[in-house]
């Protein structure tokens, strides 16, 4: 491989634009998930379920208008892998309308436990999605000929159960 062509391998694969709604995106559910944190099961199932609902729902709404509707074409190597985490972001940001759901119905207490945490954590898989898609579309320095080309770049992706 050239030069030339490892220069082009490593260009952006994402717009400013699309860098700025997925910083924007990021910070909002890292909120989001900071604040469910520091509630107990029972506050959130009382009192600020509404609010919330609204958010997960305008966060949906958002992301289906600015990604799912606005695919960009491949660039190169990398833009399959963000296309595959905006599809499991998609996911995640369906299932935790769900696991919403299912937090404000609960009753006893351990099941409002259990509840609280899998929301916790699927807040928590849709921040470090979009963290891994701003980690891969950082500009990469092209790699000196010494130096072993790596397909993988480091960054952790979040495994979630449906």
């Amino acid at each position: 491989m050239d030069s030339l062509s490892q220069v082009a391998s490593k260009i952006m694969v994402l717009s400013r634009s699309r860098q700025d709604f997925y910083q924007q995106f990021s910070d909002r559910l890292a909120r989001l998930t900071e604040e469910a944190r520091s509630q107990s099961s029972q506050e959130i199932s009382d009192g600020i379920s509404r609010d919330w609902m609204e958010l997960i729902a305008t966060l949906q709404q958002e992301f289906q208008h600015n990604v799912i509707d606005a695919l960009e074409p491949e660039v190169n190597e990398l833009s399959g892998r963000v296309r595959s985490i905006e599809t499991e972001i998609f996911r995640v940001l369906k299932l935790l309308a769900t696991d919403f759901l299912f937090l404000k119905s609960a009753k006893q207490p351990p099941t409002l436990r259990l509840r609280h945490q899998q929301f916790c954590d699927r807040l928590t898989a849709a921040t470090a999605y979009s963290q891994a898609i701003m980690a891969l579309a950082q500009p990469q320095a092209p790699e000196s000929p010494s130096e072993p080309a790596t397909s993988n770049p480091t960054t952790s992706i979040p495994t979630t159960q449906p």
